[in-house]
């Protein structure tokens, strides 16, 4: 009597018997593109390596396009922040000048001199 394991060496050995007598279909040991079993596993490997990798640079390219449109919001920003800044301070000078004016003017009609 023959051992489990040997039964089992039988079994596979005999299948891949029956499978080398087999029609022409069926007793090729490549797929219809012509790929082996390994080759075909490198070939998903490679490819799903290859859209990692793509992910990883569209990643990093709309970061950096992202970026850079944050940037020119900020300067756009700063740039009307400072165009607000500069009437304000515009406003408030005239301002004070018109309160100075308005000094002299009742200092001159009160005939108020040092």
């Amino acid at each position: 009597m023959k051992s489990p394991k040997e039964n089992r060496y039988h079994r596979i050995q005999t299948t891949a018997e029956t499978v080398n007598r087999a029609p022409w279909p069926l007793n090729r040991r490549w797929n219809a593109l012509g790929w082996s079993g390994a080759s075909a596993r490198r070939a998903t490997a490679i490819i799903g390596g290859a859209v990692i990798v793509l992910l990883a640079m569209l990643t990093i390219a709309a970061s950096w396009i992202m970026h850079d449109r944050a940037l020119e919001d900020w300067r756009k920003n700063l740039e009307n922040l400072s165009l607000v800044l500069a009437e304000n301070t515009a406003q408030t000078m005239a301002f004070a000048y018109l309160v100075l004016d308005g000094l002299t003017e009742t200092i001159a009609r009160a005939k108020i001199y040092d």
